[in-house]
């Protein structure tokens, strides 16, 4: 899903809220639950058949995909343990820490987190020949 944003495949309609709506700890707890393993809300993405392709537009779920993605990104460290209450107690290898610092298996655990993605087709009456 990181590489369909980088790659223009998944968009973010402009009927969507400003992406920068949760503060730092709410987004950190987001992290948490991903590199734990820990379920997350679904997200909805609507299929949009053009003359370039399949693409998908965010239907629901912009915060946290916006907020996984800066995340991976590098562009914020996670909260620390002092400022946000961490459910695990291996939250010493992740608090205040950005994607880059944490220890590898923490790495690889967020970046092979399986996300549930519901893909709605064809919500406005769009041509999806």
């Amino acid at each position: 899903m990181l590489n369909d944003i980088k790659e223009g495949l998944l968009q973010i309609p402009d009927y969507q809220r400003d992406s920068d709506q949760w503060d730092e700890q709410t987004k950190s707890l987001l992290v948490e639950s991903v590199i734990n393993n820990l379920s997350v809300p679904a997200f909805f993405f609507e299929v949009i058949l053009d003359e370039g392709g399949r693409a998908h537009e965010v239907i629901d779920g912009q915060q946290r995909l916006t907020t996984l993605s800066k995340y991976y990104k590098g562009e914020f460290a996670l909260v620390g343990s002092e400022d946000a209450p961490y459910i695990s107690p291996n939250s010493i290898h992740y608090a205040g820490k950005k994607f880059e610092d944490l220890p590898m298996a923490y790495q690889q655990a967020f970046k092979k987190y399986r996300l549930a993605i519901i893909k709605l087709r064809n919500l406005e009456g769009r041509d999806a020949s």
